[in-house]
């Protein structure tokens, strides 16, 4: 069965950060000591009055991504296009929200010390309001888990809007067409399981599925048909399941892959998902589908032995426009489709040019 190889792998080889809780510390991103993030202003670190009004200042959440600047990062636990800024990527890491220009390949961290969270599942619901999961920093006096958290400032701060010590959610699907629709996996406690919201996370529904896996840290992915928010897919260590009714049934396809990662496009039956094979095969990496699985178009990437696409982000205004971040800690960018790829990120720190 598929599950052999691919918990081998994903488990032993990569650790699979994303699918079990963040234990111990992890060396913390390293900083830029001096670097000016707003040149006519002086050093972020230095101007706290810039820095508050940055904070503040929701319509103006300036482009030059104010901030601590780092120079690596630990966990790369979701990814993201900002639709405000979206030459900017939203990196959720174990210590903060982080800003990669995808130009200039400059990063920042967002917010104080108290909101350098480890995130797990992270979501952009629109240009004003991200949605999140996971632990306190260590700077935060919050309890743990977080449950969930919002921001609606770009991630400079965050505030928790329900379940805080009951779910640690590491996989957050809101749909492509619907945003208020968000389906998420909880890996923690007695509560684990599958859940969804119908206002954007504000309130949550634990489902009780029939049909599917209920090992919670097996199921790697979840992604909606961008036509139907009721029609899911989840990639698990058993295969690919089907739901029809928005999660209360599904049946495990017949397939010879599973999916680790995967994001919806807006066409009616498209996403991109990075698949995994029982056997060797040319068809395992990353793939574009159109009729929602039946059908697939390999896409140009080579990511490094014993590595694989964990999360996907496609830009909110030219799908042509993507990136990927990988289990060891990889980023790569492409503005053609796939056809071409630059690396950002290798190991968690730049890859300079």
């Amino acid at each position: 069965m598929r599950s052999t190889k691919i918990i081998a792998y994903l488990i032993v080889a990569l650790g699979l950060l994303t699918l079990t809780a963040c234990a111990g510390q992890d060396v913390e991103p390293e900083t830029q000591e001096g670097v000016e993030g707003h040149e006519e202003e002086g050093s972020v670190n230095n101007d706290q009055e810039g820095q508050d009004s940055a904070n503040n200042d929701q319509e103006g959440q300036d482009s030059k991504m104010p901030g601590e600047a780092v120079e690596s990062f630990s966990h790369i636990h979701g990814l993201s296009f900002d639709p405000l800024h979206p030459e900017q990527l939203l990196l959720a890491s174990h210590y903060g929200l982080i800003r990669i220009h995808t130009e200039t390949n400059e990063w920042h961290v967002q917010g104080a010390e108290e909101f350098h969270h480890d995130f797990m599942g992270f979501a952009v619901i629109d240009e004003n309001t991200f949605i999140t999961s996971g632990h306190p920093a260590e700077a935060s006096d919050l309890g743990d888990p977080l449950g969930v958290m919002k921001s609606t400032n770009g991630g400079q701060t965050w505030e928790q809007i329900g379940l805080q010590g009951e779910v640690d959610f590491h996989v957050l699907t809101p749909h492509s067409n619907d945003t208020n629709v968000v389906y998420a996996i909880n890996t923690y406690g007695e509560a684990a399981g599958l859940y969804r919201s119908h206002d954007a996370g504000d309130s949550w529904e634990q489902v009780e599925p029939e049909g599917l896996l209920q090992d919670w840290t097996a199921i790697y992915t979840l992604v909606t048909n961008p036509s139907d928010a009721d029609h899911i897919l989840a990639g698990t260590a058993q295969g690919v399941y089907e739901s029809f009714d928005a999660g209360d049934t599904w049946e495990l396809q017949p397939t010879d892959y599973t999916i680790v990662s995967s994001q919806a496009l807006s066409e009616e039956g498209t996403f991109l998902a990075y698949r995994m094979m029982e056997e060797e095969s040319e068809d395992e990496g990353l793939a574009v589908t159109t009729d929602f699985g039946e059908t697939w178009e390999q896409r140009q990437l080579e990511v490094q032995p014993q590595d694989a696409v964990a999360h996907i982000a496609v830009h909110p205004e030219h799908e042509q426009i993507m990136a990927v971040g990988t289990f060891q800690e990889a980023i790569y960018y492409t503005e053609d489709g796939g056809e071409n790829w630059t690396q950002l990120a290798q190991g968690g720190s730049k890859v300079e040019e």
